[in-house]
């Protein structure tokens, strides 16, 4: 017997108690969802090494995303942006519905919507830089669905 077959079991099902690995695409919390946004818009790399975002001209958001509050976040409006078309302000995202959540459409530069990257009257985020990867705001798009938990 190997020191691998001291203890037979069976190795193809979950030891009784262990827990599922964590997906590496899945933002849980607030608090991760910030540094999730943090890291994403403050990128200070500049090299073209992070698929994120790629350059340092971003840091001006830091202060942005340190500040906000999850209550700000999660139930608040874009600062200082308006909807070009009525003036209305934007909420930031919907709980529960990513796919009308302004956050996610700018940063997939949705068509046909103020965020179109040809026609829309705001478009596309982060402008004049590389845009967020779709796995990127898949995991914004995750959390939001899942209501926002803090």
């Amino acid at each position: 017997m190997t020191g691998h077959d001291k203890h037979p079991h069976d190795h193809s099902k979950p030891h009784p108690g262990a827990k599922a690995p964590a997906a590496a695409t899945t933002l849980d919390h607030w608090p991760q969802i910030q540094a999730f946004l943090i890291s994403t818009f403050t990128a200070d790399v500049g090299s073209g090494t992070n698929a994120e975002a790629d350059a340092a001209q971003n840091a001006p958001h830091a202060a942005f995303w340190q500040s906000m509050t999850y209550s700000q976040f999660v139930t608040g409006n874009v600062p200082g942006v308006t909807d070009p078309n009525t003036g209305a302000a934007l909420p930031i995202l919907i709980v529960g519905n990513s796919q009308k959540s302004n956050i996610v459409m700018a940063l997939q530069g949705t068509p046909g919507s103020i965020f179109d990257p040809t026609t829309g009257g705001i478009g596309q985020m982060p402008q004049g830089f590389t845009p967020i990867t779709a796995a990127g705001i898949q995991r914004l798009a995750n959390w939001i669905d899942a209501g926002c938990p803090q």
